[in-house]
């Protein structure tokens, strides 16, 4: 990650912004799901990286952190309780239908049910996904 934050930086123009969205392990999603949080995405997802962590590391390689977004999103949920289902109750298929709904587009009723939920949870900044839009120095 710092090789190629370090890449960025050097083709960004002066004040050029970037922009980074990535799994939040320090929210409460990975203690509820353990191993089964589809934040992990492995090997999509080779390190996790903390709010804390991420923005010491983009201060060290010359970027201005200008925001950071917790976003409102429910798909972690519906994935991560998708694959435990998928595991604990093979014979099931919850599981698959939930594992389908985060891996593809989720039916109107999740949004409309989880929807609310999950912006609280975003304005709580326990959000299972961060956008972080940065400035080069």
């Amino acid at each position: 990650p710092r090789e190629t934050l370090q890449g960025i930086h050097r083709v960004l123009r002066s004040e050029g912004w970037f922009a980074l969205s990535v799994p939040n392990p320090s929210s409460w999603e990975p203690s509820l799901f353990g191993r089964h949080w589809r934040g992990y995405d492995v090997p999509r997802h080779l390190q996790h990286f903390t709010p804390r962590r991420l923005r010491s590391l983009l201060a060290e390689e010359g970027f201005e952190i200008e925001t950071v977004i917790h976003q409102p999103s429910f798909l972690f949920w519906t994935g991560s309780l998708g694959s435990w289902l998928r595991v604990r109750f093979p014979k099931w298929s919850l599981g698959e239908t939930l594992m389908g709904a985060y891996e593809n587009n989720p039916p109107l009723a999740c949004y409309l049910a989880l929807g609310p939920l999950a912006r609280l949870n975003a304005l709580s900044r326990q959000s299972g996904r961060l956008t972080i839009v940065t400035r080069r120095k």
